[in-house]
This record gives structure tokens, sequence and C-alpha cells, in this order.
């Protein structure tokens, strides 16, 4: 058994360099449909109380196949759209499907299985090859719940949110920067990951409208003008359809739901006053931001609570992520070994966890604070005017975002947004606007402000 387990990593590591090999020698078997998504029938039935939701399951993978497609042939429903026809360019599938390949005028398809399905997955589902070595895993696209975003918690991304994470990658993730390849090359990948998520999300609410209000798995059989098709003078063809453009509506709708910062908040130049603000703040009771992430950003609090898309297919049916019996219920149907949701750890450097995987820019920390993070246990925190003991005010976000800013690992001054005394951290003790030690070294996080406090 000991020889087994030395030899495992070594069988995973080759299976996946074999998978790789082939992948870019264009060897791939052609994939004729996408994967049904079981697990989130498993969920939803075991939440509703029903044995089973296979039936559900299975005209809801009929229907997104006719509108959207297959993997090495996918398709856009611009058709039946009442709006949101152009939200994806269709040429912009032919190049981002299929197998890895390219013409005679090197003309490059098959990015998407180049560039992101060995985390991703062929449908977006975030169980790649090389998911489950991860930490965080991969996003799962189909549930159309993006992290890092301007946009309200509850909407969808922007384009310049995607472009952004492709530039840039994801610190402290597995998710690289992609500014390398061609800009055309990336925004065909806007595009399909785009046309993965509106897929995948149509299929979860197909399943979840046959379950709950057309009644699969309740131990009567279905009428067939009741069921789930693309048939339009059907009841079961106009709720699905309707499905399909509620979820596409939520695309076109998301420029208008871009989070506005307010010009208090980039107008502000960050001082030692405006950190010792956002200090008191941060562990302060209104923002309650020490109660998860600690004292100052050091972390140390414990947390047994879980993303939303482990809960959908755990507690919320029943399960006990915890209870390996239990659990391999859903590990047979792909689900990955269920991780509780860990907060961030926002000081200490690189090495320690202060690294702000989702920008710390103004407008990206503003979002953070006033939307939480879509999908998480991250809550979001009120602002308003005046004095209040529930929300905060602008000039408290202010301080509150400078205080996370000075934990930058990179250590850059805000003021002159170079590095401080020689790439000194701003949390070494570091005046922000002469680049001196503040009150002979003290720490600004550890509670002086140069002595205003």
């Amino acid at each position: 058994m000991a020889t087994m387990r030395r030899l495992r990593p070594l069988f995973v590591t080759a299976t996946l360099a074999g998978t790789l090999l082939l992948a870019s020698l264009g060897c791939e078997p052609a994939i004729d449909a996408y994967s049904a998504n079981d697990l989130h029938a498993f969920g939803v039935a075991r939440f509703e109380r029903l044995d089973t939701a296979d039936d559900a399951a299975a005209d809801a993978a009929r229907v997104v196949q006719a509108w959207f497609g297959t993997p090495d042939q996918p398709r856009w429903p611009a058709d039946i759209l009442v709006a949101g026809g152009d939200l994806i360019d269709p040429d912009s599938l032919i190049r981002t499907s299929g197998p890895v390949r390219s013409d005679r005028d090197d003309q490059h398809y098959g990015l998407y299985r180049e560039h992101c399905v060995t985390c991703h997955g062929i449908a977006g589902d975030g169980r790649g090859p090389a998911a489950r070595f991860q930490s965080p895993y991969p996003r799962d696209l189909r549930r159309g719940v993006f992290k890092w975003k301007t946009t309200e918690r509850n909407a969808k991304p922007v384009r310049d949110d995607f472009r952004r994470l492709l530039e840039h990658g994801v610190p402290g993730t597995a998710m690289p920067r992609f500014a390398g390849i061609d800009v055309a090359d990336r925004e065909a990948l806007i595009d399909h990951l785009i046309y993965l998520s509106i897929r995948g999300e149509v299929e979860r609410k197909l399943i979840e409208s046959a379950i709950r209000e057309i009644g699969y798995g309740d131990g009567e059989d279905v009428a067939d003008a009741d069921r789930l098709s693309v048939r339009p003078d059907t009841p079961g063809g106009q709720a699905s359809i309707e499905i399909l453009q509620r979820v596409v509506q939520s695309w076109v709708d998301a420029d208008s739901r871009v989070v506005k910062l307010p010009s208090l908040v980039s107008e502000t130049i960050a001082t030692p006053e405006t950190i010792a603000l956002g200090r008191r703040v941060f562990n302060g009771q209104i923002a309650g931001c020490a109660g998860c992430h600690g004292v100052d950003g050091r972390g140390g609090m414990p947390t047994l609570d879980y993303d939303d898309a482990v809960k959908e297919y755990t507690t919320r049916a029943g399960i006990d992520p915890r209870d390996r019996v239990a659990f391999s219920q859903v590990k047979s149907l792909g689900a990955l070994p269920a991780r509780p949701s860990q907060p961030r750890v926002l000081t200490g450097g690189v090495f320690r966890g202060g690294v702000f995987r989702g920008g710390v820019d103004d407008q990206s920390l503003y979002c953070r604070i006033t939307q939480g993070i879509a999908g998480t246990p991250m809550a979001a925190v009120a602002v308003g005017e005046g004095e209040s003991r529930t929300a905060l005010s602008v000039e408290e976000v202010t301080g509150l975002i400078h205080f996370l800013q000075s934990m930058d690992p990179h250590g850059k001054n805000l003021v002159t947004g170079k590095n401080v005394d020689a790439g000194k951290n701003l949390i070494a003790g570091k005046n922000l606007v002469t680049g001196k030690n503040v009150d002979a070294g003290k720490n600004l996080v550890a509670g002086k402000d140069g002595g205003t406090e």
C-alpha cells in the first residue's frame, strides 16, 4: 500500500502530461456532447426530498444541446433571443472550440482547450484534470456566479472584468495571466467563457424548473406537452425559452449594474490619519472584518462555512461534507472533495497569504466591501450617510480601503505610487507621505498614526 501511495502522484502526473501532449498534437477524440449536470440535479432532488431527478437532467441536457450545440460544434441561439443575440460572436466560438489546431494561414483554433480546459473542464464545470490539485478549485462557470467583478453582487460581470482577469490572472491562485496571447484570441476566449456560463446556467435552471414547477420526479408521469423542450407551441417549450431569455438578459443588463465609485474615494489621498480610521473600522462592529479575517487582518479565525457551490450538494441536500461515506454519493457524480471557505489572511506578505486576489485598486476594494464576494460567505457592508450603527459612511469606507491597501505585500507608497524606502512594505511602519518611520518606527497597523491617536 505504501508503494501504491508513492506511485499515485507519478501516475497522475504522467496521465495529465500525456493528456496535454495529445491535445497539443491535435490527437483529441471527438466530443459529441456535454455531459449532463447530474450533480446539480442530485442536489435539487435531495433538497426537494425526491428520490431521483434523472429525467429532469436528461431533458435539460437535450434542450441545451439543441440550443448550444456540442464541444466540437457549438452554436449560439441568436435566432430565438429577444435580446442579447449579439452578446456572443459565433465566429469566436468556431475559433475557441474543438481540438487545438491551426490552418494554413496560421489561424489558431481550439483556444479554450489550449488555454483553459486543463483547469475548468470541457463544460466549464471547474473539474478539469488538474482541478483537484488546486486550492482554491477552478471556477465552475455553469453557476453564473463570479467573484472578481465590478458589478453588483448578484449581477453578471462585464467584459472588462474578464479582460482584467485574463490580462493579470488571479494572484494567489492557479489562474495565470494570459497577457502574452493575442488580444483577438483573448476576446474570443471571453466569448467562449460567457457562452459556457450561459449554457450551464440555462441547464441548471431548466433542471430546477422541471423539478419545482413542472413536477418531474414526484411519482406521476409528466405530459409530453409539459416536458422541457425547444418547441414554442407547448407549455414546456415556452417555459424553457423563458428561462433562456432570462439568463441571457442578465448578461445584457450587466453594463447597467456596474458599481459606481464615489468621488470621495477616488479623490482622497491616503494619509496616516485615513489608514488609522480604516483600521478602527476594520476592527469595529459595523464592518465586522476582524470577525473572519482576524484583528488587523492577521487571520487565525476558525471557520466551518462553505462556499455556496459546495452547499448546493452537501448541507442543503442533507449531506455532511465531512462525512466521507455520505459524501461518496456526490463524489461519484463528479464533486471534488469539499473544503471549508477560508477567509483571507491579509497581512504578512505573499508567502503568508497577504495577497488580494480580486485586486487592490480603489474600485476593486470598494466592490468587495459594499457588495461582498458572490457565492461565498463574504458579506457586504451597508453604506449610508450620516452617523449610523448599521452602516458605514463613505469616509469610513475610504479609510478602510486605505488600510487594506497599506497591507499590499508589494509595498507601494499610496501617494507617489513608488516603492517606499527601497521597497519596504507600508506595514513596516513607513509614513505614506514622507516615506520615513512613523513615531520611532511604530507600525501604522499596530495602532500608531504619527501621533494623532
